[in-house]
């Protein structure tokens, strides 16, 4: 009830949903990915979107915490369903210094934010979700987003994506 009074109900349910959509996953997991580390940046991730949300935009959706949670999913997903291929593609990611994204494109045809995307999409979940999942490495993919409905989400869970990577260097977790 505090946490209702505090965040109001849809930020709430949006927090809700994002910690029920993680506890689907409890395979193992690809060699090299750790789900500490993966939780600890998906936290950052959301915390600095709603931080972000607040200070550039004040009428973005109360769903931008939770895309901001979930922005990474499709990660978690290619970890436990395609380990080899993933651990392959993650350790090529940081042996070249070339973006994940990229990398998983080459080798797996596909990458966690597409994936993301999907699984957002078979989950019923709002299209606010699907589509900034998805869409969040527009920059570093060079993908043309300015006709999306949700542009300013996008923007700001990609803006909180490029923070958490920056306090992330090498795996080695600094102060926000």
């Amino acid at each position: 009830p505090q946490a209702i009074g505090i965040l109001g109900y849809r930020k709430v349910g949006s927090l809700a949903l994002g910690l029920a959509v993680m506890e689907t996953f409890s395979r193992p997991l690809a060699a090299g990915f750790d789900l500490k580390p993966f939780w600890e940046r998906s936290v950052c991730n959301a915390v600095s979107t709603g931080l972000l949300a607040a200070r550039v935009r004040r009428n973005l959706p109360a769903e931008v915490f939770t895309a901001g949670l979930l922005q990474d999913i499709g990660g978690l997903f290619l970890a436990q369903y395609f380990p080899t291929e993933y651990g392959g593609a993650i350790s090529m990611s940081k042996a070249l210094n070339v973006h994940p994204a990229v990398v998983e494109r080459e080798i797996l045809g596909i990458d966690h934010a597409a994936v993301g995307g999907i699984l957002a999409r078979h989950w019923k979940l709002p299209p606010i979700f699907e589509e900034t999942i998805r869409e969040h490495h527009f920059i570093e993919l060079d993908t043309n987003i300015s006709a999306s409905p949700f542009l300013d989400t996008i923007r700001v869970v990609n803006l909180s994506s490029l923070l958490t990577d920056a306090c992330y260097e090498e795996g080695k977790k600094e102060n926000l």
